[in-house]
C-alpha cells in the first residue's frame, strides 16, 4: 500500500540515514544496493525524491568521512535491477 506524504524527499532521506546506521553500510556497492532497493521497492513516480535524497546522503557521507572519496569520485556502473530483496532490509 502506497502512502501518501507531504514531504517524500525528506521521508526517504531519514529512512536511508535510518538503514545506513542500523546495517553500518560504508562502502558503495552496500549504499548502490541500497538505491535500487528503493527504486524497486517504490513508485516511478518517487524516483527523483529517492535520487535526490540518495545523492545528499552520499555528499554527506563523504563530508563526514563516512565512506571514502574515491568511491565517490567515479561510481561503477549499476547492476540491472533484479527481483532479490535487497540483504533482506529493505524498508
Amino acid at each position: 500500500m502506497a502512502m501518501a506524504s507531504m514531504d517524500p524527499y525528506r521521508d526517504f532521506r531519514t529512512s536511508m540515514d535510518e538503514m545506513v546506521e542500523a546495517h553500518d553500510l560504508k562502502d558503495w556497492s552496500a549504499l548502490q544496493e541500497l538505491l535500487q532497493c528503493y527504486l524497486r521497492l517504490n513508485q516511478k513516480s518517487t524516483h527523483s525524491f529517492i535520487f535526490e535524497a540518495f545523492v545528499d546522503l552520499i555528499v554527506h557521507l563523504a563530508s563526514q568521512g563516512k565512506i571514502q572519496r574515491s568511491s565517490c569520485s567515479v561510481a561503477p556502473p549499476l547492476a540491472p535491477l533484479h527481483p532479490t530483496p535487497c540483504f533482506g532490509h529493505c524498508p
